[in-house]
């Protein structure tokens, strides 16, 4: 069966599509890109990536090509012409087309929507596996959502209780924003304990190269880091750690394996 691709407003076969040599994608890089992973004909992290897509699109002010009701019902059709069950889809986006010229056409153009779905053989193997991963994943996610809702309600309540005068107690406790005694102004983690189990979301370092000044931070946040969590199990006999941990074991987790060969970019 030959793939699939939506290019701008149409499904046409994978040979035949095609974007225009003046789009600003092409010539300037002009453009953004989104991906997510497909384990048994489901989308994971759905909200979080459409999310990044149209803040992405915000802060480089490119015009949504459609609202974003229409763009899952393109996303999931592609998926399903394309009988993705495992798998990635892949949406690109950019400003549109246009005579070359360094700063934005004026008036807008039209922008140039492209979607693509495949199958990837290397994730048959161990599937199961990965979907358990991910469905304990997508759980633990959903668990941190309800926290942090909880968290914003109870704040909430704490407030109109202070403007009442009660002294009602919040329903969550021990919210952390840091490691303790680790000065970083990035502030890569936030805690709470929500119903008697402690949460704990980690945007892990990068760390660039070895050698780097990334990479010593690097080494100091995941020590420590490590004396933190293992402080927390010892209060806690329910914790789920989770977040962004930058790990990539194969090549097949990085855009451009080639660009990061010899660098520590990921865990």
């Amino acid at each position: 069966m030959s793939r699939i691709a939506y290019v701008n407003g149409a499904y046409v076969p994978l040979t035949a599509a095609t974007v225009s040599i003046q789009d600003r994608g092409f010539q300037f890089a002009d453009s953004i890109y989104e991906v997510w992973a497909v384990r048994g004909g489901r989308l994971y992290d759905a909200a979080e990536h459409m999310a990044r897509f149209q803040r992405s699109l915000s802060e480089l002010r490119i015009t949504p090509p459609m609202t974003e009701p229409s763009l899952w019902a393109v996303i999931r059709e592609t998926i399903r012409r394309n009988r993705v069950r495992d798998g990635i889809v892949y949406l690109q986006v950019s400003r549109g087309a246009a005579n070359r010229d360094h700063v934005f056409p004026s008036p807008a153009v039209k922008p140039t929507i492209v979607v693509t779905a495949k199958w990837q053989r290397q994730w048959d193997k161990g599937s199961a596996m990965e979907r358990k991963a991910l469905d304990a994943r997508a759980e633990a996610q959903k668990a941190l959502t309800q926290a942090n809702s909880e968290i914003i309600d109870a704040q909430n309540k704490r407030d109109n209780n202070r403007e009442r005068g009660d002294n009602a107690s919040a329903e969550f406790r021990q919210l952390t924003a840091s490691i303790p005694e680790f000065a970083d102004e990035q502030k890569r983690v936030i805690a709470a304990t929500i119903n008697g189990v402690r949460i704990i979301d980690l945007y892990v370092v990068n760390g660039q190269a070895v050698g780097s000044e990334k990479y010593d931070y690097k080494l100091r946040w995941f020590k420590a880091m490590q004396h933190w969590v293992q402080d927390e199990l010892t209060r806690h006999s329910k914790l789920i750690v989770l977040g962004d941990f930058n790990i990539a074991p194969d090549d097949r987790d990085v855009h451009d394996p080639a660009a990061w060969e010899g660098q520590v970019l990921v865990s």
